[in-house]
């Protein structure tokens, strides 16, 4: 029998203190939670906080009156994804429904409906046509996106209610690291900074429980046997 929780010390705790009393019992943390938490530790980066918070400020800018966030909406053609503070894989998608709409946001920010508009002397306005007219802040933004996609795709798979597998979720995640190594360069120090965030936690799922990988990933990225046990 096994027990799936997050990924919380309280629960692993318990669940310790149970499978001492009945020992064909097994525990196995979240893989979903698992992945939140490297996006949440992924997103303590520099380069990484800098473009979320830059976002959030716009979008404050945007959302802060009824009528300007009408205007926004009508004119880019729909909403931005807020974010979910608690789970990093929705701030994801906050930042690529701005991309989304990149060619919209540009074009209004050059027109003379923007210039003119009634919001021009509100604090903000000039931050907000600055970055958005930016292309270093659209090719920062874009490298954000592509450096956790791969990331976010498996919380999708991660996530879903029906049709995830152990086998389906081990085979994505080889995937997920090799479309990282890609992005960042085989052996950069930027690939080892984010493999420093995700092969702890992968090792964590494959580590006393009862997923059948026995294969653990070391700092690299890259796989390593180790025969899988359960708690003592």
């Amino acid at each position: 029998m096994q027990i799936v929780t997050d990924n919380g010390s309280n629960y692993k705790k318990a669940c310790e203190l149970l499978i001492a009393e009945y020992p064909h019992i097994f525990w196995q943390p979240c893989a979903a939670h698992t992945i939140n938490l490297m996006l949440k530790d992924i997103a303590r980066f520099p380069e990484v906080d800098e473009v979320v918070i830059s976002a959030k400020r716009i979008c404050r800018f945007f959302y802060n009156t009824k009528r300007l966030h009408e205007k926004m909406r009508n004119t880019v053609g729909g909403e931005l994804i807020r974010p979910n503070a608690t789970r990093f894989g929705t701030v994801f998608i906050f930042l690529q429904s701005y991309f989304d709409k990149k060619d919209k946001f540009r074009e209004w920010m050059v027109s003379a409906d923007w210039r003119n508009s009634e919001w021009r002397n509100e604090p903000d306005f000039d931050y907000v046509e600055n970055c958005l007219t930016s292309s270093k802040w659209w090719t920062d933004l874009k490298w954000v996106l592509d450096s956790v996609e791969p990331l976010y795709t498996m919380l999708r798979y991660a996530d879903q209610q029906k049709n995830g597998t152990t086998s389906g979720f081990q085979l994505r995640m080889t995937n997920a690291i090799h479309m990282m190594e890609a992005h960042f360069g085989s052996g950069t120090d930027e690939f080892k900074k984010y493999m420093s965030k995700v092969a702890p936690r992968v090792s964590h799922l494959y580590t006393d429980t009862l997923l059948n990988a026995a294969n653990v990933l070391d700092p690299e990225g890259h796989y390593k046997f180790k025969r899988t046990t359960r708690f003592p």
